[in-house]
């Protein structure tokens, strides 16, 4: 897969697991927004093994976005992109969430995060079995969609419930229970920002 976009690197990123491209989305961030702090040290330029670096700033609003540039191939040229990523916090869990352009009544995908280090990011995505369990028994409302084609096995979960539904759901089943126990990503700072 060529990657050509910020955008492409973050939903890859958050896309792809080892069992195809199954995903769980949520139709608003959930939790409270990091502080300043919190946001500060998510700021620099980051990077894993499978792609290229991502840019991470703080505008003056206080909101996180990634930058980079994007190839049109038609155009022949670059094309500034920039991808906003909001950071929140439920408890002890940090998320990330990442507008999903897929869906065009808005969704987000979204990963638990954690430092392992000031300069290494671990991320962790929601264990999609137990919110698709979550979904089919009604206690999250949502709807569930399976790729029909016997190569392609994904299944997305799509969740409707408000942000204190899910909150509640992730409280009661235990926070970190609700997301893979290793991370799909581990994400080392280039460089801070200036």
């Amino acid at each position: 897969m060529m990657i050509k976009s910020t955008r492409a690197v973050l939903s890859a990123g958050l896309l792809l697991l080892a069992s195809g491209c199954s995903s769980v989305t949520v139709r608003e961030p959930i939790g409270e927004v990091l502080p300043p702090t919190e946001l500060k040290a998510l700021e620099g330029v980051w990077s894993n093994e499978d792609g290229p670096s991502v840019p991470v700033r703080r505008t003056e609003s206080g909101n996180l976005v990634a930058g980079g540039l994007e190839w049109d191939e038609e155009k022949q040229e670059f094309r500034a992109e920039t991808v906003q990523l909001p950071a929140t916090k439920i408890r002890e869990l940090r998320l990330l969430f990442f507008a999903d352009d897929e869906e065009a009544d808005g969704a987000y995908l979204f990963c638990r995060y954690e430092m392992q280090d000031a300069d290494t990011a671990r991320l962790y995505m929601p264990i999609q079995s137990l919110f698709e369990r979550a979904v089919e028994s009604g206690e999250l409302s949502g709807t569930i969609t399976r790729q029909p084609m016997p190569w392609n096995k994904s299944v997305d979960v799509r969740i409707d419930a408000t942000g204190e539904q899910v909150d509640a759901f992730l409280k009661k089943s235990g926070d970190a229970a609700c997301f893979e126990k290793e991370p799909f990503g581990t994400f080392k700072r280039l460089g801070r920002s200036e």
